[in-house]
Formats: structure tokens, sequence, C-alpha cells
């Protein structure tokens, strides 16, 4: 694996910076949301807003998180994809 591969991915590096859970998820959907004009209309749940919703579970423990030119970090906690929700339709797991 090379550099961030994904949401969950991405989230893991800023538990290693030593992030709580709620600063993480601010880090990777709101403040994008507030600063890229294409994510204007994401980071929120609000009534007619894009239903597109991840559902993640936080794995505590030792994880590995994959980094740029096949090397990885260690962390204590990753979050691991459950559930995807995509147009406001439940989706499976890829």
């Amino acid at each position: 694996m090379t550099g961030v591969i994904d949401m969950p991915n991405c989230m893991s590096k800023y538990f290693g910076l030593r992030h709580d859970c709620r600063q993480a998820i601010a880090r990777a959907t709101l403040n994008p949301s507030r600063v890229f004009p294409l994510f204007n209309d994401r980071g929120t749940l609000n009534v007619g807003a894009p239903a597109d919703v991840a559902i993640l579970e936080l794995k505590r423990g030792h994880v590995r998180i994959p980094r740029q030119f096949r090397e990885q970090d260690s962390g204590q906690a990753a979050p691991v994809p459950k559930r995807y929700v995509l147009g406001g339709k439940k989706i499976a797991r890829a």
C-alpha cells in the first residue's frame, strides 16, 4: 500500500497525532466541507443534505497504519468501516 488510501486510514493518522475522536472526525469531515467548494454541502446531516454516511467502529489496541512508500506507522486506535449510506441508500462494504 502507498499513501492515504481511504478515510479511515486518514483518520488513523490524526489519532497518531494525539487527536481525540471528536477532533479526528471534524478534521476529516466538517473542516474540508468548509474549505473546499466541492464539498460545501457535505459534512452535515441536515435535512435535504446529501445522505453520504460512513458508520465506523473505533478499534483499540495495536494497529498498523499504512504510509507512503510501503512503510507503516503503529498506533493505538483506528476507525474500522462497518456500514455505508451513499445518496440515502445502504451499500455493501467494498
